[in-house]
Parts: structure tokens; C-alpha cells; sequence
């Protein structure tokens, strides 16, 4: 098997621990026994869901690290009769996952839904329809509730967790000819986020529901010079929203909404005239989330997991994700470079006004709460997860990128090297500037 990561054969699950039944596990007295593999890594962190529904906790426990993985030999004591007599099955190669940030939206299909892809799918592999995913959650959880959408049009035989898969009053075998463990250090960085994404889409194409999504222009603002029925492309605007239980929220997303739908633009370079029919949408689940993202034509949104769903959008699209300076980490830029073909267009807009920023969900739990260990970026995490009213200016102004540059790859390779990607927005100034700044705290 070509693949980066452990290969055990002869192998049985039994309480979250895996049973070596391969003979140079033993300890016979002709022979050096082989010493038990490891499976540990640092690189598998992952958030406790804790039971008070609290986020403040999230801030002081934030690099809680996967426990590592139990390994030991078959013993001639085993407290079953499937592993007293193993029957190794050979039609099923389980792929135990040791992943990180597993209940994270954005890094479960970054880190993990990517490298399954690249491995099983585009690479190929010739066991791929053999594959049954056990998923390695912390202290027997269940899997994340966002994990078994996002991994059926890529696992032909479903997903366990661990706990599940080793339960002894399980259904199913519990020993294989192979097995394969994939730790967070194995994953290499061959992945391709984008073209995992557009295959989790296409699987699920021809069963999405129509998205009541409303979208709205309004073309009676438009200067005398335009017509309101000259011909125009209209861009169909989608802004990211969340419920008021939300760790953070655009406080403005109406007024966004209205003023979008106001929006006009004749390229400079063209002469080709834009318009926008303008919505906001709330992600809740995988299906109306590729239902409207393959709608959109631009997604428009807070940095964060909620911005993950712009993978999802047709190719040639846009997305707009909006940074506080204290988090400008553009990491959905990076990974949507491992698509050399650059299929979906990523800007990025800094609101640097202090005004702008009002406190969010954690913060207000925080305040609540003196004395709380609160972290060693605990400014910069509060300032990430504030509400903020983005200033249209910004907006406007990189939507007027996106027009530029619609429908040629090129024009927008060239935005890219004349730093017309990234934007911040001060006092209702908008300029552009070349690369991310570094983090910094707003101060009154």
C-alpha cells in the first residue's frame, strides 16, 4: 500500500486498545521479541466539549492533545471468543485516523477530508473501496456531529469512533488481515483542499435542495449616467451570518445586505457593468450549505470555520473573509493555493477601526467571570472572536476586484502580484496593502 502511515497486520480492536496477534510481538525464549509501535504525535490537538455549554473554557484549554494510541500483543488470555479465536477479516481495511482539530469544520476538511482524498481518491488506491473509517476521538466521544456528510462521498463503508469500532458488545468483526493507522504527523501536505471540497460537492449535487436563499437589488440608486436597465452581469453577493448565540456576528449585515443590492460597477479596463442581487445565509448543515454555495458567486464573511464553505462554491468564484488585526491569519488563502489552477478567488479585507469592534459572546462571558484563566493570547482571542460592523467602503471596494477581475484567471493572477487581494479599511479610507500585518491589538 502506498500510503504514509502505519500498516499492522493481523490485527483486532478490542476497548480502544488495538491487539497484535503477528508473531514477532511475542515473547518466546529462541527469539528477540519486537518492540510494540507508537502511535503519539503532538500535532493532534483537539477543543473539550465541555458540559456547561460555555466558550470561555475554550480560551485556557485550547491545546489539549490527543491521548496516545493503546498498543499491545494478543495474550493467551483474551476475555472473548473473538479473540480467543480471531478470524481475520480480509474485505475490510480499517483506517484508523488520529486526526487534529476534529471538531473544528474548517481543519476537519483541511487537515483530514483533504489528505483522505488526496489518498483514497485521487491518488487512486486500488483498496480504497475496502476502506471503513474509525475515527480516534478522545476519551470514547462520538465523532463530531459535521464528520459523517462530510466524509460519504469518500468512506464506501461508514464511520465509528474508536469506542464504537472496539466495543465488545459491537456489531461486526473486530479483527482484520490490515489495518492502517494515520496519525496528524503522517498527513503530509500534498493535500488539495479545493479539489476535495468540489468532490464532496459533486457527490452531493444531485440531491440538493433548492435554498430559500432571497436575494436582493435594487437597481433605483443607480446614477442617471447608468440605466437601470443597461445590460449588466449581476454577481449574486452572499453574506455569512450566525444566530445570536454565536460566538462572533457582523452587527451590520442587513444594512451590507441593502447597500449590496445598491451596488453598480463598469470596469475600468472592460467596460463591462456589474450589478449585485444580495442575501445572507446562515451555515447550519452540509446540504443547503453546497446548495447555496454553489449558488453564490461571491461569499462574504467573518474569519473563521464558517468560511470553509466557500470551497464549496462553483470554480471562478469569490470569496471575501474579513480579519480583525489581532488574528490576521489567512489560512484559507493557503490552502486554497495548493490548487495550482487557483479555481476559487480568495481576498481579504482588515477592519482596523476600534469603533467597529463591539464585544462578543466570549468576551461578555469572560467579563462575568473574574479571575478565569484566560490564556496567553487571551486579548488577541478576544478581539478575534468580537462582534464588528464592517464598513461597506471595504466591501464595495474589493467587490470592485472581484468584478475586475470575473471570469479571467489571469486579471486576477495580476491582482495578486500588484497586491490587490488584500485590503484594509481605517477612518473610511480603504487601502490596499501587500501582506498580512502583524497581529495587533485594537486600543481605544
Amino acid at each position: 500500500m502506498n500510503i504514509k502511515a502505519g500498516s499492522l497486520p493481523d490485527v483486532c480492536a478490542d476497548q480502544q486498545s488495538l491487539v497484535l496477534f503477528d508473531a514477532k510481538y511475542r515473547a518466546d525464549t529462541w527469539r528477540r521479541r519486537v518492540c510494540l509501535p507508537e502511535f503519539r504525535t503532538d500535532e493532534a490537538k483537539y477543543k473539550f466539549p465541555w458540559r456547561t455549554q460555555s466558550t470561555s473554557e475554550a480560551l485556557a484549554t485550547e491545546e489539549l492533545h490527543l491521548p496516545p494510541l493503546d498498543v499491545r500483543a494478543a495474550s493467551s488470555s483474551e476475555a472473548t471468543p473473538d479473540l480467543q479465536h480471531p478470524n481475520f477479516a480480509a474485505d475490510t481495511i480499517p483506517l484508523l485516523l488520529y486526526p487534529t482539530w476534529q471538531e473544528n469544520y474548517s481543519h476537519t476538511i483541511s487537515n483530514n477530508i483533504g489528505w483522505l482524498y488526496t489518498h483514497l481518491v485521487k491518488n487512486n488506491a486500488s483498496w480504497a473501496d475496502m476502506v471503513r473509517l474509525v475515527l480516534y476521538t478522545p476519551h470514547g466521544l462520538p465523532v463530531p456531529k459535521h464528520w459523517p456528510d462530510l466524509v460519504g462521498g469518500l468512506i464506501p463503508h461508514g464511520l465509528q469512533s474508536f469506542a464504537e469500532f472496539s466495543a465488545r458488545n459491537g456489531n461486526g468483526s473486530r479483527c482484520f488481515q490490515d489495518l492502517i493507522v494515520c496519525t496528524a504527523d503522517d498527513m503530509d501536505h500534498s493535500s488539495n483542499v479545493w479539489q476535495a471540497a468540489q468532490h464532496i460537492a459533486q457527490h452531493y449535487r444531485p440531491t440538493l435542495p433548492d435554498p430559500p436563499l432571497r436575494l436582493i437589488t435594487d437597481y433605483s440608486q443607480a446614477v442617471r449616467s447608468e440605466s437601470p436597465q443597461a445590460a449588466a452581469t449581476v454577481l449574486q453577493v452572499v453574506f455569512a451570518w450566525r444566530d445570536g448565540a454565536a460566538v462572533v456576528q457582523i452587527t451590520n449585515v442587513e444594512e451590507l445586505r441593502l447597500l449590496c443590492s445598491w451596488w453598480f460597477y463598469r470596469c475600468r479596463t472592460t467596460g463591462r457593468l456589474f450589478r449585485a442581487a444580495c442575501g445572507t445565509w446562515e451555515f447550519t448543515n452540509l446540504t443547503t450549505s453546497l446548495a447555496v454555495a454553489q449558488r453564490a458567486d461571491v461569499l462574504v464573511g467573518l474569519h473563521g470555520a464558517n468560511m470553509a464553505n466557500s470551497w464549496f462554491m462553483r470554480p471562478g468564484s469569490s470569496a471575501i473573509e474579513i480579519f480583525p488585526p489581532a488574528w490576521p491569519w489567512d489560512i484559507h488563502r493557503q490552502w486554497l493555493e495548493q490548487d495550482p489552477q487557483l479555481q476559487l478567488r480568495w481576498w481579504g479585507l482588515v477592519v482596523k477601526d476600534h469603533d467597529a469592534y463591539s464585544p462578543g459572546v466570549l468576551e461578555q462571558e469572560m467579563a462575568s467571570r473574574p479571575g478565569l484563566d484566560q490564556g496567553d493570547m487571551a486579548q488577541r482571542k478576544l478581539q478575534r472572536n468580537s462582534n464588528v460592523r464592517v464598513p461597506w467602503a471595504g466591501v464595495e471596494r474589493v467587490l470592485e476586484e472581484v468584478a475586475s477581475t470575473w471570469g479571467d484567471r489571469a486579471a486576477y493572477e495580476r491582482a495578486v502580484g500588484q497586491h490587490r487581494q488584500l485590503w484594509e479599511v481605517a477612518g473610511g479610507q480603504v487601502r490596499s496593502i501587500p501582506k498580512m500585518p502583524t497581529a495587533a491589538v485594537l486600543t481605544g
